[in-house]
């Protein structure tokens, strides 16, 4: 009971810094405009109010949703992009090693001809 005594006087109130304007302007006292009327134009305020608050909220909802969304494709990209490169430098790796082991073996490399001499050579020896 005490809170709807309370509501009903906070509508009033706000039914009052409503009505004064509108009183300040009526040159005849009959021709002011009915509370109901004037009630329910507070109602449909508070209501546009709350649908804008409540609307407000889904945007900024949506708009966060839209960022964590973007945000997981930004990483999981950079995931990717990390695992091409990775990939890139463990190739360059071993390349880099069959490379540091042709130059140790180059000196000892021998040629079509030097293997041919080798070989008969080795064909003479008695075995």
């Amino acid at each position: 009971m005490e809170k709807q005594l309370r509501k009903q006087a906070d509508v009033f109130r706000i039914i009052i810094r409503v009505i004064q304007p509108y009183y300040l302007f009526v040159s005849n006292p009959g021709d002011a405009i009915p509370l109901s009327f004037l009630r329910d134009q507070v109602k449909e305020k508070q209501l546009r109010k709350q649908a804008n608050l409540s609307y407000q909220d889904t945007l900024v909802s949506f708009g966060k949703e839209a960022t964590m969304r973007s945000e997981d494709l930004e990483s999981r990209k950079k995931e990717r992009v990390k695992e091409r490169h990775m990939a890139h430098a463990d190739e360059l790796r071993a390349q880099i090693r069959m490379q540091q082991e042709r130059k140790l073996m180059e000196p000892f490399l021998m040629s079509r001809a030097e293997r041919q001499m080798n070989a008969a050579l080795l064909r003479r020896v008695p075995q």
